[in-house]
């Protein structure tokens, strides 16, 4: 089984794809790890070499299951055709905004781990990224799998569960 979740900033689509991982036994990968190379002996990440990071793609599409994440970005549309299923968690803009200043606040405090140097400049970037949204991209797929709420999240884990998918 090859899933990618795709959704904004503070979608959750890190938390689903540990929960899909956990009952599916398929590792995840959070695509903002192959974009991104943690700093050694410091604080932040830097961006990889664009070859470095199809290399590290490639090699995650080679696997015979997985599950990958991400906002996406155009540089990984080619998995839209790889994969069995596209989870595009398509949460109100408003609780967005909500999980980002949430998230922000935990950061400053210590209280969340960031990979990135949670300042306000990311901050304001994120409530940028918000906006995007890849539903034209979406548009002309047929394996992608809507979830807007709480609800139909939870229901999505059920019918895992229950076997009832995959």
């Amino acid at each position: 089984m090859k899933i990618y979740i795709i959704g904004s900033v503070a979608s959750g689509k890190s938390t689903l794809a540990k929960k899909i991982s956990d009952l599916l036994n398929i590792d995840a990968f959070a695509l903002d790890d192959v974009v991104h190379a943690p700093v050694p002996l410091g604080y932040g990440n830097t961006k990889r070499k664009e070859s470095e990071r199809d290399a590290i793609f490639q090699s995650i599409l080679s696997q015979e299951c997985y599950i990958i994440e991400d906002i996406g970005r155009p540089c990984f549309s080619c998995a839209y055709s790889q994969v069995d299923q596209i989870i595009w968690l398509d949460l109100p803009k408003w609780k967005l905004k909500l999980r980002i200043i949430l998230r922000f606040l935990k950061q400053k405090l210590g209280l969340e781990y960031s990979s990135y140097h949670p300042d306000f400049k990311m901050l304001k970037m994120m409530f940028i990224w918000v906006k995007d949204s890849p539903k034209a991209q979406l548009d002309r797929l047929n394996h992608v799998i809507i979830l807007r709420n709480k609800k139909e999240i939870q229901n999505y884990l059920s019918e895992i569960k229950n076997n009832k998918i995959y």
